[in-house]
């Protein structure tokens, strides 16, 4: 990796039979194989000369492994020979989460063996110095502790329908917040009007907004995969087709009510979480619909959807949208970055409530719902959303 980074792809034996390998997210994958080989030693205890303090010398290192019943010259004599360079050295021991519990999961240093061109020997004597590495723990446990999601998240497969404003946004936040699999779903070429509210950047101007979006979202994570479709839903390949009906979460960001259509005609073969996220011209709104159910439920959809459908109009009456760019004649969606993320960041919150529901009492408890989230008059703030601020008690409709 850049930055002088390396990371551990798999532990061999001495024949070189793989022990163990390591499981990383696509960005890592995608990496060209360094050409670094070392050694590895698995200790029993923490190995500390005193209290929480590592070996300084090579002399203390051995003292401790033989306390531990582990000869370290055994493990570096195979390979000092045939090695006329620095190489690597890691020494792996159990350790808990917390001092005096037992051990959770292992923890590696490492070193670096420093081979003397002049002497022509290694300098691993008693007296010589360590050269100690500086490691992390990559595990998604480890670099999720700052800020996770529901733990689902990080189990289930997410697709995503949409990958422009609202779609781009709100997977950033997901694979932040520890979501390992998605599958993105966008056929658009991204434009540079677009980066007013996207995540991307120039350097994918002219690419498909699924396939640079999967770029991006994996760079943001050592452990997600993220696959990018140039399709619209539904896909037109067996293969794709297969992928989409491995998901469990589907998450619609299209707006579109030819996409909603085709998610309830698709054949799903079971049930899924589904959500729909659409928001309102300049981004007074946004709306959040969910359910379990086998497809999904158009008519629930619309009918919660209808008197906002209202709202909306009189609202939008008589006001002209904005023109992209000197003789273009497509108005254009108007909205602010900042407000999309304001909406949205709730709108995870109560998508995140809803899989919990789901997880205590079961999917089918997740009933279709419909959850607005709107911006306060200042616009300072958000709220949700109330058709009792729009209608008269008396013309409330029945679904809100």
């Amino acid at each position: 990796m850049g930055n002088n980074l390396l990371v551990v792809r798999r532990y061999r034996t001495n024949a070189g039979s793989a022990v163990k390998r390591i499981s990383w997210g696509g960005y890592i994958d995608d990496l060209p194989n360094a050409d670094v080989t070392g050694r590895w030693v698995r200790l029993p205890e923490v190995p500390v000369t005193e209290k929480w303090r590592p070996p300084k010398t090579w002399g203390e290192l051995r003292a401790v492994c033989n306390h531990q019943d582990v000869n370290l010259d055994v493990h570096l004599r195979n390979v000092l020979p045939r090695r006329k360079e620095n190489f690597i050295l890691l020494v792996g021991f159990p350790i808990p989460d917390r001092v005096g519990e037992a051990p959770k999961q292992m923890h590696w240093w490492g070193a670096v063996v420093q081979f003397d061109n002049g002497e022509g020997s290694y300098q691993t004597n008693d007296d010589d110095p360590i050269c100690w590495l500086r490691s992390r723990n990559w595990s998604p446990m480890e670099v999720s502790t700052r800020g996770k999601l529901n733990k689902s998240l990080s189990t289930d497969t997410i697709l995503l329908i949409g990958a422009g404003a609202l779609g781009s946004t709100l997977s950033e936040l997901l694979v932040r917040g520890r979501a390992r699999k998605l599958f993105v779903m966008d056929r658009d070429t991204l434009e540079a009007g677009n980066l007013v509210r996207h995540t991307l950047s120039l350097d994918e101007v002219g690419q498909n907004k699924a396939e640079a979006l999967a770029t991006r979202l994996e760079s943001l994570s050592p452990n997600v995969e993220v696959y990018g479709c140039p399709q619209h839903f539904p896909p037109s390949n067996d293969r794709w087709k297969k992928k989409v009906r491995k998901a469990d979460i589907v998450i619609d960001c299209t707006a579109e009510a030819e996409t909603l259509r085709q998610l309830r005609s698709f054949e799903w073969e079971e049930k899924k979480l589904f959500f729909s996220l659409s928001i309102s011209a300049q981004a007074r709104r946004l709306y959040v619909s969910s359910a379990f159910a086998s497809s999904f439920p158009v008519d629930a959809f619309d009918e919660r959807m209808e008197p906002w459908y209202y709202v909306e109009g009189e609202e939008s009456a008589d006001k002209e949208l904005p023109w992209e760019g000197t003789g273009c004649h497509h108005p254009v969606f108007e909205a602010r970055q900042d407000d999309i993320t304001a909406l949205i960041s709730p709108a995870l919150k109560w998508m995140e409530q809803q899989l919990q529901e789901a997880s205590e009492k079961g999917p089918g408890a997740v009933e279709p719902r419909l959850k607005v989230i709107e911006h306060t008059k200042d616009r300072l703030g958000v709220q949700v959303g109330s058709l009792s601020d729009y209608f008269e008690e008396e013309r409330l409709p029945e679904h809100g």
